[in-house]
């Protein structure tokens, strides 16, 4: 009986709960473009990323903070890009 009851208590903690975590995937989109043609741009490129347990507020403000432009110069080539960030509930 002992061991009957171990196996129960066994099974009984190795059950897993559904997961039921609220989760976002957030989607970053990279626009790059340069000042003279080159080859292979303009390019986009996308970024996936997973957050979960997070309010809609602080899913606002992550879209808000990862979206903008930055620019470099390589070799007398000036390369732009601009993201922005959309984030859609799973």
């Amino acid at each position: 009986m002992k061991y009957l009851a171990l196996i129960f208590l066994v099974l009984l903690l190795s059950c897993s709960e559904k997961d039921t975590r609220e989760c976002y995937t957030c989607t970053t989109t990279y626009n790059i473009t340069t000042d003279v043609p080159v080859s292979g741009y303009p390019a986009t490129t996308t970024v996936d990323v997973e957050l979960c347990d997070v309010t809609s507020e602080q899913i606002y403000n992550y879209e808000q903070t990862t979206k903008g432009s930055e620019s470099s110069v390589v070799g007398n080539v000036t390369y732009s890009s601009n993201f922005s960030t959309k984030c859609t509930h799973n």
